[in-house]
């Protein structure tokens, strides 16, 4: 059984670790794979040292993709939409446990970075 620790349970682990107290709380299988929100889960995975790295890159796409937006970028005003979206949802379940949504999220946000060029139409002579 996994015991806290300053990093967390480990990735994983959540389950074995609600599990352990099932007498005290009387968490079920099922509600013990994570802790539907992905700011808990991470902590109680990998400790403060994952929350803030987690938080960081949060952060640093945030700021990549307003900065897109504010230079009249439309894909990255959708993926900012998108980010947001995924944030909200987040806030009521752990979207990594479902990893083909959560890679689509992260599409669209690398899709809001990259630099889309107009091809260059030659009008014939």
């Amino acid at each position: 059984m996994p015991q806290p620790s300053t990093v967390g349970v480990g990735f994983g682990n959540h389950k074995p670790a609600a599990l352990a107290t099932q007498a005290e709380t009387g968490i079920t299988d099922l509600l013990a794979t994570d802790s539907h929100n992905l700011w808990l889960t991470a902590w109680a995975e990998t400790g403060l040292v994952g929350l803030v790295l987690l938080a960081t890159m949060h952060f640093l796409l945030a700021r990549a993709l307003v900065r897109r937006h504010r230079a009249g970028s439309i894909p990255a005003t959708g993926a900012l939409l998108s980010f947001v979206g995924f944030h909200v949802l987040a806030l009521v379940h752990y979207l990594p446990f479902h990893p083909s949504v959560h890679l689509s999220f992260m599409l669209v946000w690398g899709l809001g970075l990259c630099e889309f060029s107009t091809p260059l139409r030659h009008e014939p002579d």
